[in-house]
């Protein structure tokens, strides 16, 4: 196996700290689609960017990807085109800092990596009995967060 050097490693860790750095609205646009951090496309439904996850089945879910609006109070939605939402995706709510409070539906099974990370106004939040993962780091920077309420 091939070790890097360290102009490799200096090179992409510069790469990946651009990527981490880029404003929100670059994984939406105001077409209707956007590109996340694995440049596939997402469809937008009001303030999210979501994807069809098993899609052509009949177990066809939703995972939310990003957070476009700028509510201090999200509600996050139980459906969208009549399939469930069960994911909230990585770096979903990615710096949002007015973000002070966010409502999960019941449908909410995963809540992947740094969901919440940077949230820094984030308060409370209670996650859903339907919760089953809870990913490393998801509330990473959430600095006002004083409640998490766990079924």
């Amino acid at each position: 196996m091939k070790k890097l050097s360290s102009k490799s490693f200096l090179c992409i860790a510069i790469m990946f700290m651009i990527v981490l750095c880029m404003p929100r609205n670059v994984f939406a646009d105001d077409t209707g689609g956007g590109i996340n951090d694995n440049y596939q496309r997402w469809e937008i439904s009001g303030d999210f960017g979501y994807r069809v996850l098993n899609e052509g089945t009949s177990n066809e879910e939703i995972i939310i990807g990003n957070y476009q609006g700028s509510d201090t109070e999200v509600t996050v939605p139980s459906e969208i085109d009549g399939k469930p939402v069960t994911v909230i995706g990585a770096f979903m709510f990615l710096n949002c800092s007015e973000v002070t409070k966010v409502t999960m539906p019941d449908t909410i099974k995963i809540i992947a990596k740094r969901a919440f990370e940077g949230c820094t106004s984030l308060t409370d939040i209670t996650l859903p009995d339907s919760v089953e993962e809870l990913n490393s780091a998801a509330f990473d920077g959430c600095s006002s967060l004083t409640t998490i309420n766990i079924p």
